[in-house]
């Protein structure tokens, strides 16, 4: 079976801010299904037409379904993959 890089939203905060806040952020994954990246800021949903923003929003509320995501966990969690390649 074959694996291809992918991304999805996931609702995120971090733990060191002393302003709690959540956003949604887009995250991206390699072939094996490990975080490469994230957006810095939280994403908004956009479209060319009413369709495509519609299905923007779809898989940004599929994020409300998944636990909520410490940025400053996975932070170290990126670094440590890093230094595995």
């Amino acid at each position: 079976m074959v694996h291809k890089e992918y991304s999805n939203y996931r609702i995120c905060h971090r733990s060191s801010s002393t302003v709690p806040s959540l956003g949604i952020h887009e995250f991206f994954y390699d072939s094996k299904g490990r975080i490469i990246f994230y957006s810095n800021n939280p994403v908004v949903p956009f479209g060319d037409d009413l369709g495509e923003l519609m299905e923007e929003v779809k898989e940004m509320m599929i994020a409300f379904e998944k636990e909520v995501i410490d940025l400053d966990y996975i932070d170290i969690k990126i670094m440590k993959n890093r230094e595995e390649i």
